[in-house]
């Protein structure tokens, strides 16, 4: 189990499926870089692992009282939560820290705790550290290209509702009338 226990390999894969068999365990330290020490390593960038996982991440897993001796791996692990939301295409990004200070330009060393294999399937991985707004990356490309389509859209509903002209809905009654000779 995760606290160490033993489970019994007879016991079914708690939690199960090939999406937490395959569970992305690396884990990453940023130094700045400072070639008067003999590593390189200058000071440590702390990555805050904390709040990565959203709270409909949170909600899906929970715990069961004996947790201990039945799961591989702790379901309520915020790693474990975002590498389980589904991603919707075969290259994809997955968020694993947050960085709050800024980053000075200037070389830094990414020390990697490789435990994740990707040979076996031709996979690949990296490492990338993006700049995130309110409104999302850097690249705001299709933030943009929504409002722009909404106000083209806004338009043309204004247009064709103050140009053609407004169709009238007319109700009609046909009354029977018989007419009788005297």
């Amino acid at each position: 189990s995760y606290t160490g226990k033993p489970i019994s390999s007879n016991a079914p894969a708690n939690p199960c499926g090939i999406m937490a068999k395959t569970f992305f365990n690396d884990t990453f330290k940023l130094y700045q870089y400072d070639e008067s020490k003999l590593d390189n390593k200058g000071e440590e960038i702390l990555i805050d692992q904390s709040n990565i996982a959203w709270p409909s991440d949170k909600d899906r897993f929970k715990k069961p009282s004996n947790s201990e001796d039945i799961q591989w791996i702790d379901v309520t692990d915020e790693h474990f939560l975002v590498w389980m939301r589904p991603a919707g295409l075969p290259n994809f990004r997955k968020l694993w820290g947050r960085i709050y200070k800024d980053l000075p330009a200037g070389k830094y060393i990414i020390e990697i705790d490789n435990q994740y294999p990707v040979d076996y399937f031709n996979g690949g991985k990296g490492f990338v550290v993006t700049t995130l707004t309110e409104l999302g990356s850097k690249n705001i490309f299709l933030f943009v290209s929504y409002f722009v389509a909404g106000g083209i859209s806004l338009l043309a509903v204004s247009y064709t509702h103050l140009t053609l002209p407004t169709i009238y809905s007319v109700q009609i009654s046909v009354v029977a009338v018989s007419l009788k000779k005297k």
